[in-house]
């Protein structure tokens, strides 16, 4: 009877831990837990040997589709994109803690054309646009990113941490004038992280990063068309070229955009009293690159050189079951692209070569950004809130010149743009139910463009070209007054004989524009993706 009694009790404790632990893993949610740090959202590795949670990993596939026009110059109205990701938080021993993060973008866009390159980062010296809208055909991507980090307690809270990022991508236009494009990129970073007392972190980070972005211009067969690109130095005031050996488009060559920086950051956290924290984050970068080949026997275009200064602060007050977070960033970029001025000379061993002269200014670029986010959730049960609001106005600044001296097309285009979202997680008896809702609205304003000249041309200076076609399909998109609707549901649970917080979700997100311009391709864009994945 004893021993009955016993295996009763064993069996029940056995069932009551395994549930116990699937209520445990059910609790946590992979955003609240990354937000719970605000070190970990910096490039700073050493931040991660703060990092005070059980370890924890995330993958997800997810499939996207996007129908509608407004879009901008060089984005689809017809989208379809597959999306694979994992990342995770270990902690492989009391000094050190690990975080990697894995992905893979599968993307094909229809009825494209506009610019040559990926638009990974929008901030270009310049752009290269075909001067066509009768050349509208299918784009394919392939984008490989990886993310390697350690942060490393070597003595009494000093810590030391390594982090780099890399990114390959292809990319390629499946209708005359194609390109193809080749992206590696890469970003290495360096820091330390030291306590100041009870109460205060400071920590300070070095930056490197590298990308090139490599075109190649070509038709398919013999064909005796035409096609010509447009040479973009800035607001679609630029000139145009016709496609052949020579160029910025030449067909006999491989063409890279190359671009490098070096960077640092300051860090300082304030820790006031229990539950809350203030980290302060103040950085600097400086690049510059070319386009072209560095070469005695090739051409070099362009080269361009900016600086940009930063500013992020993060505000975590932590109370039971209750938690507000606060976020500000303040970002400035300033970026001068110039014309290399050569001419074609040949040695005695009759090679050619080339020899360049002063450069010419083509283009000043601004480009500001302030942002600030408020989170609250409500009651947290273990890591997951059962509410999370969110609020969010982020403004937008964008000043730019372009020269073709004698002529200059300046444009400064500002807007404001206001968020919020509220998200409920019920706990159901087998697992978690997510139901999410966003609304925005965004408003912008400036001149598309103000043309004038430094100094009245003579009679045989023609005017630059423009391509006013995309000028006004960019202008709507930035400017437009425009409201964005969208949710999200999703359904969280433990996947039978396992230990996987398995999820699948839909999400819906539906943009309208208020007003349109000449040149319009659209005023309504709505995107749909349907995911899965699973926490561990």
């Amino acid at each position: 009877m004893l021993v009955k009694k016993l295996t009763y009790t064993m069996i029940l404790l056995a069932l009551t831990a395994t549930a116990s632990a699937q209520n445990s893993l059910l609790l946590r949610d992979y955003q609240f837990v990354k937000q719970q740090e605000s070190w970990l959202n910096c490039d700073n590795a050493a931040g991660l040997t703060l990092y005070n949670s059980r370890n924890i990993a995330q993958a997800e596939m997810s499939l996207d589709l996007s129908r509608g026009g407004f879009t901008d110059y060089y984005q689809s109205p017809k989208v379809i994109q597959l999306d694979a990701n994992i990342e995770s938080f270990y902690r492989i021993s009391k000094r050190a803690v690990v975080f990697g993060r894995m992905s893979y973008e599968n993307f094909t866009g229809r009825n494209m054309a506009g610019s040559a390159f990926m638009h990974l980062n929008n901030h270009y010296p310049f752009d290269i646009i075909e001067d066509s809208l009768t050349n509208e055909g299918r784009k394919h991507s392939d984008t490989y990113q990886l993310t390697g980090a350690v942060g490393v307690d070597v003595w009494k809270g000093i810590s030391l941490g390594l982090r780099a990022d890399y990114t390959a991508a292809n990319y390629a236009k499946y209708k005359d004038l194609r390109h193809k494009n080749k992206l590696i990129d890469l970003t290495a970073s360096a820091g330390v992280l030291a306590p100041i007392g009870s109460y205060a972190t400071i920590g300070a980070n070095y930056r490197y990063h590298r990308n090139t972005e490599s075109v190649t211009f070509g038709t398919y067969g013999k064909t005796d068309k035409v096609y010509k690109s447009f040479i973009d130095y800035g607001n679609f005031f630029g000139r145009v070229e016709q496609f052949g050996n020579s160029g910025y488009t030449d067909k006999s060559r491989e063409m890279p955009l190359f671009d490098e920086g070096h960077g640092a950051a300051l860090q300082l956290e304030i820790t006031l009293g229990e539950g809350l924290s203030i980290l302060n984050e103040f950085t600097y970068n400086h690049r510059s690159g070319y386009y072209g080949r560095k070469s005695p026997y090739t051409i070099t275009y362009t080269n361009h050189h900016g600086d940009s200064y930063g500013y992020n602060c993060h505000i975590i007050l932590t109370r039971p079951h209750t938690q507000h977070l606060v976020g500000i960033s303040l970002q400035t970029e300033k970026l001068q692209n110039n014309a290399e001025t050569y001419r074609e000379l040949q040695n005695e061993a009759g090679s050619y070569y080339y020899e360049y002269y002063h450069d010419v200014k083509t283009a000043d670029k601004l480009w500001m950004n302030a942002e600030i986010d408020y989170t609250l959730h409500l009651g947290i049960c273990g890591e997951l809130p059962s509410w999370t609001l969110n609020a969010s106005l982020g403004l937008f600044r964008r000043k730019q010149t372009a020269y073709i001296y004698p002529y200059q097309r300046r444009q400064e285009l500002k807007s404001s743009t206001i968020t919020m979202q509220a998200t409920r997680n019920l706990q159901l008896r087998r697992g978690v139910l997510t139901i999410s809702a966003n609304i925005g609205y965004k408003k912008g304003s400036g001149d598309p463009y103000q043309d004038d000249t430094i100094i009245p041309p003579s009679d045989k200076q023609t005017s630059p070209d423009e391509m006013s076609a995309y000028l006004w399909r960019e202008y709507q998109y930035l400017t437009a007054a425009q409201y964005q609707i969208g949710g999200i549901i999703k359904y969280a649970f433990i996947f039978p004989g396992t230990k996987l917080k398995t999820h699948t979700g839909l999400t819906i997100n539906h943009r309208k524009a208020n007003e349109t311009y000449e040149y319009s391709n659209g005023k309504d864009n709505t995107q749909m993706a349907v995911s899965v994945g699973c926490t561990f």
